[in-house]
């Protein structure tokens, strides 16, 4: 469809590539948090199911960003998706160089080392919580 419409894909392969990967760690960090923050994986599903929507919307995929209030904008900030989104859009399909999306590549990257770092010390509280870890 992209292709009928002469819509611009894939532009900057390449730095495309390294946002997602910042990304993914970002979301993989922020959702182990979460489970690990729960006692359960049942309480964690009834968490994440009703925010996930919320989410999206912060994201800046649905609704621009810059049109948020000051609150919603400090919450959009916190969640990987929210530069990741706007960093591989202007990458992928704006054509956009590496160092015109610096700050957001720097801000997934930041996040991304935060929620795993923090997972990691979560993972060990819970290992030891457990007997598991000594």
């Amino acid at each position: 469809v992209f292709s009928l419409f002469e819509f611009p894909t894939m532009e900057n392969f390449w730095a495309t590539l390294l946002e997602m990967v910042l990304m993914l760690l970002g979301v993989v960090g922020l959702g182990a948090v979460i489970t690990l923050s729960f006692a359960s994986s049942a309480y964690y599903a009834q968490f994440v199911v009703p925010t996930s929507a919320p989410a999206v919307f912060l994201s800046g995929a649905i609704y621009p960003t810059v049109c948020f209030g000051y609150l919603a904008y400090g919450v959009s900030l916190l969640f990987p998706t929210t530069p990741g989104i706007q960093a591989m859009v202007a990458l992928s399909q704006n054509g956009a160089a590496l160092s015109d999306v610096v700050p957001l590549v720097l801000h997934s990257a930041i996040l991304a080392v935060l929620y795993l770092v923090l997972a990691d010390v979560l993972r060990r509280r819970v290992a030891k919580s457990k007997g598991l870890l000594t």
